[in-house]
């Protein structure tokens, strides 16, 4: 009889402690996977937020680039400026090109000792724009030079420009005294064209209108009071 109840009351011990450890082992399961799915909630939402913080990320790169393209493009209150005529290849302007104007032995970089020396004391001389022009109205021209007065006396430097003037003076084949449509008609259209007031600060013809033509090194500029005017002068300028 003893031994029965030893064996019986084992036998209850056993199932407690098995019923014990599977309580034990569902709630470690089901702890892990309330565990698990928070852990995973969170990385979703982890996710989420990055991927939104990627987005708008990307978004705020691709405005930016679709600004800079915009100002490219030109809608963003700007222009593309048009690139002037250049008249290099007119076989009309070959002095030009060299620097000179026809009937004129000396072009621009020359020096101007060599002018005073060939042709005497310039009738006017003073200081204008940056430099020291010596006029000569016999033969209606004027050289502008890198220099100034010292002390009233002419220092020497180089020719930066030249302008002609006088009805009797061609170039190009064209006369002085022709008005901007028939110069137009032989030299073709002009790089530049402008009127009285785009040439307001400009000092060497203020108030005056031009048409200008650009080669690889030099500009050749006519100037008269209005566009349907005579030609007065003509310029010859390096190109920078």
């Amino acid at each position: 009889m003893r031994k029965i109840s030893i064996t019986l009351y084992i036998l209850i011990c056993i199932i407690i402690l098995t019923a014990c450890q599977r309580h034990v082992t569902k709630y470690k399961t089901n702890g892990s996977v309330e565990n698990k799915g928070l852990d995973t909630q969170f990385d979703n939402e982890l996710e989420i937020e990055n991927q939104n913080n990627s987005e708008e990320e990307k978004n705020k790169t691709r405005n930016y680039g679709d600004e800079e393209q915009e100002i490219e493009n030109g809608s963003k209150n700007t222009y593309e400026v048009e690139k002037p005529l250049n008249h290099e290849d007119n076989p009309l302007f070959k002095q030009v090109k060299e620097g000179k104007l026809e009937g004129i032995e000396f072009g621009i970089g020359t020096y101007s000792r060599d002018i005073v020396e060939k042709w005497g004391m310039p009738d006017r001389y003073d200081n204008f724009m940056g430099g020291l022009y010596l006029a000569y109205d016999d033969k209606g021209v004027v050289f502008s030079t890198y220099t100034s007065l010292n002390d009233g006396k002419i220092e020497y430097a180089d020719v930066m420009w030249i302008g002609i003037y006088g009805d009797d003076k061609e170039i190009c084949n064209v006369k002085l005294g022709m008005n901007f449509k028939e110069i137009i008609s032989v030299l073709g259209e002009p790089s530049y064209q402008r009127n009285s007031t785009q040439n307001e600060a400009m000092e060497l013809y203020d108030g005056e209108c031009t048409i200008e033509y650009e080669t690889d090194k030099y500009i050749l500029v006519f100037v008269a009071n209005k566009v349907d005017e005579p030609v007065s002068v003509a310029y010859l300028f390096e190109n920078r």
